[in-house]
């Protein structure tokens, strides 16, 4: 970490410098304490296994065995699912990929039910129609295994889509606010904004 600090010897008094110099000190020790406190309680939660938000397969299958699936010579085929992060589950039970751009861009959550329509030319139309319960939190970014993570106030770890880290140009350590499923189902998390 390199911290440089600019000092104007003609307007400031070398108190004013000193002072101006432990505040900025202050602020550091501050911010590192927070990310100890952090990666404590996410250690923690790793070794007791309390950090896992996953959606269960069996849960999965019940919700979306709820759903419709059917096919019209005008639209095509049309599936309805639910998103558990990365795909979304078909009433079919097959899972279709969402693409990465359209779940940032509509700030899909774990939970939420789409409805896919598959034209005659291939073509896949994705649609939320039902939201999952949704709440918002203050996380951070970080990264773990290659792929990025929010680390929540609450102390829980999301993964995040990274074509939304793109698009918000996020960096390691910066926070934002994000948005989960409220009823604590599934492992991802949309980003709302950078603060």
């Amino acid at each position: 970490m390199q911290f440089i600090l600019k000092f104007n010897k003609n307007k400031m008094s070398e108190q004013q410098n000193l002072d101006k110099l432990i505040s900025a000190i202050g602020g550091l020790l501050a911010n590192i304490e927070n990310d100890i406190r952090r990666v404590r309680v996410l250690l923690q939660r790793i070794q007791d296994g309390s950090y896992k938000t996953e959606i269960d397969e069996e849960e999965l299958k019940q919700m979306s065995s709820k759903l419709l699936s059917y096919e019209t010579p005008q639209q095509g085929q049309v599936v309805e699912g639910v998103y558990d992060g990365l795909y979304m589950i078909g009433a079919d039970e097959k899972k279709y990929p969402v693409p990465l751009n359209y779940a940032s861009k509509s700030k899909l959550i774990s939970g939420d039910v789409l409805k896919l329509t598959i034209l005659p030319n291939w073509k896949l139309m994705y649609k939320l129609i039902q939201p999952a319960p949704r709440t918002y939190l203050k996380a951070t970014l970080s990264q773990a295994d290659k792929e990025y993570v929010a680390i929540a106030d609450n102390w829980k770890t999301y993964k995040l889509n990274p074509a939304a880290v793109t698009y918000f140009d996020l960096k390691i350590w910066d926070e934002m606010s994000i948005i989960v499923n409220a009823e604590d189902k599934g492992e991802y998390a949309a980003i709302e904004a950078k603060l």
